[in-house]
């Protein structure tokens, strides 16, 4: 599975950052929630503004990190990628909500 493999190739790598908490074992979006109310309550303590943004990825930034990083331009796997992301959009749908 592409996934896993690329998964594994940036986790054995050390690319991904502390505060990633998608596709790893043993975080998740509980841990990512805990992590912002704590950005969050620090930042109001101090009299701070606080500003944070979830799934807000632009694409070109991206594909441009994952060929930096060494993902095959060759082997067509950044080409896959790009197809995958473009021309996606995703949306939330709640059953039987009151709003």
């Amino acid at each position: 599975m592409f996934a896993g493999r690329l998964i594994r190739y940036l986790v054995e790598s050390g690319l991904l950052p502390q505060l990633q908490f998608g596709f790893q074992k043993g975080k998740s979006t509980a841990n990512a929630i805990i992590a912002a109310l704590k950005y969050i309550a620090e930042n109001i303590k101090n009299d701070e503004k606080v500003a944070a943004a979830f799934d807000c990825v632009n694409h070109e930034i991206l594909l441009t990190k994952l060929c930096k990083y060494g993902v095959d331009v060759e082997d067509r796997a950044l080409e896959w990628i790009a197809s995958f992301l473009t021309g996606r959009s995703q949306y939330v749908s709640l059953s039987h909500s009151n709003t």
